[in-house]
């Protein structure tokens, strides 16, 4: 995930999770939910875990579940979550940037990989390292606000679905699916705007 994600390094992660109790809620992210219900389970990987709401949901359902993220501290939190699920032999969380994890772990076994909301000019280095690891048929799961809201920062990148398929070269990949999702924040009174890209390795032939 690079030194900074938009703007934001990991020494500011580990202090945004160290200060309060829980940072997000313990449902999984809908659009992760819903893209991924009809797929068949194998080994997923989940870059930007957080405290592991995605990873315990995709455990709960057969998913073998490796979780990347910066803070220790989400890290730890995703480990107490998946032993009150019942799944903490089905998930493994990992500590750092995710391409030097990935290259020191040499994964070449993942059928999914999702890649959430990583609001930084890092993405299309971190896609490319997690497209490595995918098998012939898996699939890479992109999740990107496409438009910045007001409170966010001025470092935030926005990626439409169509800024992150021209910004990766990923020739042994086809795009199975580009969707966008809005959502009303009514107490804010603002639309947030989330786009989605399913990339899918080509088999072998």
């Amino acid at each position: 995930m690079g030194d900074k994600l938009g703007g934001m390094d990991a020494k500011h992660w580990e202090e945004k999770y160290a200060a309060t109790e829980r940072l997000w809620s313990g449902e999984p992210n809908s659009i992760i939910a819903s893209h991924v219900l009809p797929w068949a389970p194998g080994m997923a990987l989940d870059v930007g875990c957080g405290e592991g709401r995605d990873a315990v949901w995709l455990a709960q359902r057969g998913w073998r579940v490796r979780g990347i993220d910066f803070s220790e501290t989400a890290i730890s939190r995703m480990a107490d979550a998946t032993a009150e699920s019942g799944v903490a032999d089905a998930v493994e969380g990992f500590v750092g940037d995710a391409c030097a994890v990935i290259a020191e772990h040499g994964w070449r076994d993942h059928d999914l990989a999702t890649v959430s909301f990583i609001q930084s000019a890092d993405l299309p280095r971190i896609l490319e390292c997690v497209s490595s690891t995918i098998v012939p048929g898996g699939r890479m799961l992109v999740a990107a606000h496409a438009f910045a809201l007001p409170w966010h920062p001025d470092t935030f990148v926005p990626w439409s679905a169509s800024d992150v398929i021209a910004a990766v070269d990923l020739p042994d990949f086809e795009v199975e699916k580009s969707s966008r999702v809005e959502t009303l924040l009514a107490a804010r009174g603002v639309t947030r705007v989330d786009d989605v890209v399913v990339f899918r390795r080509r088999m072998a032939e």
